[in-house]
C-alpha cells in the first residue's frame, strides 16, 4: 500500500512540475529541441519569423490552439521582440497521427516589435 502511494506522490510531482514548465522559456526550447517548434528568419519582407508548430498536446500546451501558439511566440522571442504580432497562419495538414486525430502543423508568420 505504502509503495502504490509514494508512486502516486511521484506522478503528481512530475504532473506538477510539467505543467508548470508549459508555457515557460524552457518549454519552447524542449519543443524545438524535440523538433516539435521549427524558427526560422523571413522569407518575405511582410514579417521577421517564421515558425513550424506541430499540432501536438502536451500538458498545459494544445498545437492546435491559437492562444498557445502566441504564448509559446512570445515566449520564444522574449529576448528580442518587446511584442510579437501575427501577420498569418496557415495550417499544413499531415495525415493523422496514430490515435487517429489529424496530424499537422501550423505555419506563423511573425513580425517582432522592437
Amino acid at each position: 500500500m505504502m509503495g502504490a502511494v509514494m508512486r502516486f506522490g511521484f506522478v503528481a510531482v512530475m504532473v506538477a512540475g510539467l505543467a508548470g514548465c508549459a508555457g515557460s522559456e524552457m518549454h519552447a526550447t524542449v519543443m524545438e529541441r524535440s523538433g516539435d517548434v521549427h524558427v526560422f528568419e523571413a522569407d518575405r519582407p511582410d514579417h521577421d519569423y517564421k515558425f513550424y508548430i506541430k499540432n501536438v498536446a502536451d500538458i498545459g500546451f494544445d498545437g492546435d490552439n491559437a492562444a498557445d501558439r502566441k504564448v509559446l511566440i512570445d515566449k520564444y522571442l522574449a529576448g528580442e521582440c518587446r511584442s510579437t504580432k501575427i501577420v498569418q497562419e496557415t495550417y499544413l495538414s499531415l495525415g493523422k497521427w496514430a490515435t487517429e486525430s489529424p496530424k499537422g502543423q501550423w505555419i506563423v508568420r511573425v513580425r517582432c516589435e522592437r
